[in-house]
């Protein structure tokens, strides 16, 4: 009975620091996103967006992240409603534009992460 109930104060204990430890951590700092370009779709119902994501992280050397997205969503759809076609990092330049139902991205380096459709639009990205 003694060793149960030892047990018990034993874990309580490890809860009670790890408790302490989550509460004093410093709050992460959110993510700031630069709008860089909006292009409507020539029918309107589309609409891409380019922008900065810019995050601090507290892991060393790198003290903080910059990626360029491009995201297609509905003309009408709320901002979670985002998708990623093209990813890249860095603070880099992009180019939108329509033609007929494709986005063109016209950028200076290679993404990360790409996508060549969505909801069947074409996604082209053209190396400058």
């Amino acid at each position: 009975m003694k060793l149960v109930l030892l047990l018990t104060a034993l874990m309580l204990a490890i809860g009670g620091v790890g408790f302490y430890i989550w509460r004093s951590a410093p709050e992460p700092q959110p993510c700031a996103l630069k709008l860089v370009q909006v292009a409507f779709s020539r029918d309107g119902k589309t609409m891409a967006e380019a922008f900065e994501l810019r995050c601090e992280t507290s892991t060393a050397p790198q003290r903080g992240s910059v990626t360029t997205h491009v995201t297609l969503r509905r003309a009408n759809a709320p901002e979670p409603a985002r998708s990623d076609v093209f990813v890249a990092n860095g603070a880099v330049p992009v180019q939108l534009s329509w033609e007929g139902a494709a986005l063109q991205i016209a950028s200076q380096v290679r993404p990360v992460a790409q996508e060549s459709s969505w909801h069947g639009l074409a996604v082209r990205v053209k190396q400058r």
